[in-house]
């Protein structure tokens, strides 16, 4: 109708409420709540050559050995890992990692070679760049 004003109020979801809905969801973190507020979640996506989401590459995050510049090369490093969804997203949410830490981000997909980079974590929502697999994984 002309001349009417309809008021509705939109609740939006912020960065941290849809990264905390997906790692309660995922089933993967036992205990998703934040006890410390410099505790770090890392948000990720993976895809193709094309920009298409690359589903069930596995992400693992571990702590980086800064001293030495380089990712801890121990399976015992490992904080966590798991694989993308069909979205090519992947979330991290241990409550290992703080605001100033280095961890070392490993992407891994079929016979592909991994892709390995660190990532300081400056915020207690992290997202880390875009993944980009030079090669199209196998399906």
């Amino acid at each position: 109708v002309r001349d009417s004003i309809h008021r509705a109020a939109i609740e939006l979801r912020t960065a941290d409420d849809y990264v905390f809905g997906r790692c309660r969801n995922d089933g993967n973190w036992k205990d998703v709540e934040r006890k410390e507020p410099k505790t770090v979640w890392m948000l990720g996506r993976v895809v193709d050559p094309d920009g298409d989401p690359v589903a069930r590459a596995i992400a693992a995050v571990s702590k980086a050995d800064t001293a030495a510049g380089a990712a801890v090369d121990s399976s015992s490093a490992v904080e966590r890992s798991l694989r993308t969804g069909s979205d090519g997203i992947f979330e991290l949410c241990p409550a290992t990692f703080r605001v100033g830490d280095v961890v070392s981000v490993e992407i891994r997909r079929g016979d592909l070679p991994p892709i390995r980079f660190l990532q300081r974590l400056t915020d207690s929502l992290t997202i880390l760049p875009l993944v980009r697999f030079e090669n199209r994984p196998p399906r």
